[in-house]
């Protein structure tokens, strides 16, 4: 409970110092996004038009998890504060069952979706290239629900440090791989889309260490944690 009575004790150094790491995490979010439209301008005009036009739509899906989280996030400081820690727990097990049905539901509305809304914004011929890039990290969305969820649930103790960490280790990881899958084993913009969701494996795994294995955490996301009151 260390981190919850530093920002008890010291607010104003606690905003200075918590902000610093959200800020890089919101800047590496960025940075490999264009880190992706660089590499994949190279795969001609098609490429990168195909991509252009629905990759706000996928930034949506992926923040509906740090939405979720900083919502909880919000009801579990306000906890902290009360020193209700069972509560805070159990919110966050709520939150985090809320993900778990959004990761299930969002690639079969991306599947039974993506020829319609093509279709109407009169991108037809991109139908195809936009499926290539964009269907592993919509199946695979669950890891990136989870890993934006998780970031905003440690900061919700104080722990932006870390949590930004392991975000930057996953922006890395997709940096790294983009040329070599779009290029070197010639994926195209599949490898694209490749590189995105292996990013978010990695930081998925590396919070599902911190939550599960190591358990260097206040929130406890566990099933016993969660309790349903009417």
């Amino acid at each position: 409970m260390n981190r919850i009575e530093d920002i008890q004790k010291n607010p104003l150094k606690s905003v200075f110092l918590l902000s610093i790491p959200i800020i890089v995490i919101l800047f590496l979010h960025t940075f490999y996004s264009v880190v992706d439209a660089i590499w994949i301008a190279g795969l001609g005009h098609s490429a990168i038009i195909a991509v252009g036009y629905v990759l706000n739509l996928y930034y949506i899906l992926q923040k509906l998890g740090e939405g979720i989280g900083r919502s909880c996030n919000v009801m579990i400081s306000t906890s902290f504060g009360a020193n209700e820690y069972d509560r805070a727990n159990n919110i966050a097990c709520h939150g985090l069952f809320i993900i778990l049905i959004l990761a299930v539901l969002i690639p079969v509305m991306f599947i039974l979706i993506i020829k319609p809304v093509c279709s109407i914004v009169h991108i037809e011929q991109y139908t195809n290239l936009i499926a290539s890039y964009f269907l592993i990290p919509v199946i695979f969305i669950v890891f990136t629900l989870l890993s934006n969820y998780f970031s905003a649930i440690l900061g919700s103790e104080g722990d932006t440090k870390r949590a930004s960490y392991i975000v930057m280790a996953g922006s890395i990881v997709n940096i790294v791989l983009d040329p070599i899958l779009i290029y070197k084993c010639n994926f195209g913009i599949f490898g694209a889309g490749l590189a995105t969701a292996l990013g978010c494996l990695v930081s998925f795994l590396l919070f599902y260490y911190l939550y599960y294995v190591k358990a260097d955490v206040v929130v406890k996301l566990s099933r016993q944690n969660f309790t349903y009151d009417r």
